[in-house]
């Protein structure tokens, strides 16, 4: 009895050890309100946002537009789904993700952002 207890013990602890994180972390980290103090629609600027997020993916446009994105995916790995008893407790885990869009004018100030958040 004892040995399967503490075959369920690792198993748990590999499970919930086990999170595969996408991304830099920056975005998952932040609360909402922390991303809304941080992020000032009209006020924050390029530099603001890597000091609060880090470095992102970042797309130009001609006319000086860029749109930086910041995605965070949260996930058991895909190895831990093959193994017995975890692999089944695996599937119940929902996949979290989380996505920052950022778009700036010509003179570097943010002019919208939007948070998306999804749960697989």
């Amino acid at each position: 009895m004892m040995n399967i207890l503490s075959r369920l013990s690792w198993a748990m602890l590999l499970l919930l050890g086990g999170c595969a994180v996408l991304g830099n972390g920056a975005v998952s980290r932040m609360s909402r309100g922390e991303m809304d103090h941080a992020i000032k629609v009209g006020h924050s600027t390029k530099a603001d946002i890597v000091a609060a997020f880090g470095d992102s993916h970042v797309f130009k446009f001609d006319s000086g537009y860029e749109i930086w994105v910041y995605q965070d995916r949260q996930s058991v790995p895909g190895f831990v789904r093959y193994l017995p008893i975890i692999g089944t407790a695996a599937l119940f885990v929902p996949d979290r993700s989380r996505e920052l869009v950022l778009l700036f004018g010509s003179d570097g100030v943010l002019r919208k952002y939007r948070l998306h958040q999804f749960r697989s």
